[in-house]
């Protein structure tokens, strides 16, 4: 017996098999199980980006039409998924503003984006009412707060900053709306700044909105007649500033108008005619009987090159009528109101003495 230990010698190899697709047997690769699961996952994969891509392009689209804002209940109308509306959050997408309200980081700010996100953030019916209000309107104030009224008695959001009122009184509350905000009509916010500013402000903003025509005396005097219970807020305010509005004839051309006419009767002078005609030109204020005309320049108004021209050529007419021009600047009245209008005094008491 041959004791020597022979060396094991391979055993000849089997042939690959490739087996056929989709068996799931070993060396399947791509084809196999594991490979349809991984299909299956990129397929699922690939659809969600393109609801996450539609929901970001339709969520974008209504920011446009909101300043640059979006709310969280409507990310997820849209179709974002909580987790995706905390991500773009995270990653700087989407800015919160208030709770449940962001904007997109590329947007702008602005004044108007300020006041819809508090709107918004109220939520329900709210518009923009008050100051808030008032700033929309275009009225220049010395400061203004972010005021949001809620016309229903549903539970609304506090939110930090807002000011939130809930009229009793309904009335002619609107809404409206004013640069794509939800606001108060502008006749209702002349009631409700009464309640929240000064007289003086009151008074500015029944000026400027009546110069802009978005009120008319008739409309305010009708308004208050609807609001005219006792111990309605505002309603007093305004009724004062309007017994005061001394202009008749015509609506003013500029808030410096109004001002002229306030500060004539306040210091005593004649009430003279507002608008009025002379040889195919109209004049600020007029005593026609004197022949004396006052033209109010503001430099917004005649500093233009044809204002300028049409300004001389009038006088020039005037002039040859006999006919004597004062011109009041918005400097003068504001810095010498006192001296400005003794000057005024003192023509007239020459021409009545004629």
């Amino acid at each position: 017996m041959d004791d020597t230990i022979r060396e094991a010698q391979p055993s000849p190899r089997r042939p690959h098999r490739l087996n056929p697709p989709g068996s799931g047997a070993p060396g399947a690769g791509a084809t196999g199980s594991g490979g349809s699961r991984r299909r299956r996952f990129d397929v699922t994969r690939c659809r969600q980006h393109r609801r996450m891509r539609e929901a970001d392009r339709r969520l974008a689209a209504l920011a446009r039409r909101q300043h640059g804002l979006v709310t969280r209940a409507q990310g997820l109308e849209v179709g974002l998924s909580p987790s995706a509306w905390a991500r773009r959050q995270a990653d700087g997408q989407l800015v919160a503003v208030h709770r449940g309200v962001a904007r997109l980081a590329s947007a702008p700010r602005t004044d108007d984006q300020r006041i819809l996100a508090a709107v918004l953030a109220v939520g329900g019916q709210a518009l923009a009412s008050h100051t808030a209000a008032a700033h929309l309107w275009g009225v220049a104030l010395d400061d203004w707060d972010l005021d949001v009224t809620v016309p229903d008695r549903l539970r609304s959001a506090r939110v930090s900053g807002v000011r939130v009122h809930r009229p009793r009184v309904l009335t002619d509350l609107g809404p409206a709306r004013r640069n794509r905000v939800p606001v108060t009509t502008p006749l209702r916010t002349l009631v409700d700044l009464g309640a929240v500013t000064s007289e003086a402000q009151v008074e500015a903003a029944l000026d400027q909105l009546v110069v802009r025509r978005l009120v008319s005396l008739a409309g305010v005097r009708a308004v208050l007649a609807r609001h005219g219970r006792p111990g309605r807020p505002g309603a007093g305010v305004l009724r004062a500033v309007l017994e005061r509005w001394v202009l008749s004839g015509g609506i003013p051309d500029a808030e410096f108008e109004c001002k002229v006419g306030r500060l004539l009767e306040a210091h005593g002078l004649p009430q003279p005619v507002f608008h009025h005609v002379v040889a195919g030109f109209e004049v600020d204020f007029a005593y026609p009987a004197l022949r004396i005309a006052v033209e109010v320049d503001g430099w917004a108004d005649h500093g233009r090159r044809a204002a300028f021209e049409t300004d001389r050529a009038r006088d020039l007419v005037l002039h040859a009528g006999g006919w004597v021009v004062l011109r009041l600047t918005w400097l003068a009245l504001t810095n010498r109101p006192g001296s400005t209008l003794e000057l005024i005094r003192r023509v007239i008491g020459l021409r009545s003495a004629a």
